[in-house]
């Protein structure tokens, strides 16, 4: 699991957990956020390859999670357009 420190305009900083499930079948999804150790939501990548959320449990604010997914897009673009790849 990567840890990702989201720090917001308000000053405030969140720390979740993610985890990335490389054998992801649909319509599961690939990632799994976590904060303190408890699932918070799950994402997954659209046909386009940009995550969208699967789930929110711990009704993580959009803002936030549009954060965590942008950070997760840049760090791993390659799992992003190789699940693109094996879709089409």
């Amino acid at each position: 699991m990567e840890t990702y420190r989201i720090a917001l305009g308000d000053g405030v900083v969140h720390s979740f957990e993610v985890a990335m499930y490389p054998h992801h079948q649909q319509p599961s999804c690939r990632y799994g956020v976590f904060q303190d150790g408890k699932p918070v939501a799950s994402l997954s990548p659209d046909s386009q390859g940009f995550l969208y959320i699967c789930q929110n449990p711990g009704n993580i604010s959009g803002d936030v999670l549009d954060l965590i997914c942008e950070v997760i897009e840049l760090r791993h673009p390659h799992y992003i357009s190789e699940y693109i790849a094996d879709n089409q």
